[in-house]
């Protein structure tokens, strides 16, 4: 599952995780775009914030990367 569907499960915008977590919109654009890695306490937020495991956000931001990189 990957990390917008996650975060569409839980039916919250970019908007309002980005404020749940502290960062800005842009920087979830770019974790579901797979432009960067969210340090470990973001990584925990998010996992917190969606319902679900670190593991699951942290295979969610690697499957982002490989799209991003094919």
């Amino acid at each position: 599952m990957t990390l917008t569907n996650l975060r569409l499960s839980k039916k919250l915008s970019q908007e309002k995780l980005a404020a749940l977590i502290g960062v800005a919109r842009k920087t979830i654009l770019r974790w579901e775009a797979g432009q960067g890695t969210p340090k470990a306490l973001q990584a925990k937020q998010l996992a917190k914030a969606l319902g679900c495991s670190i593991g699951d956000v942290i295979t969610a931001i690697e499957q982002a990367k490989d799209k991003g990189a094919a």
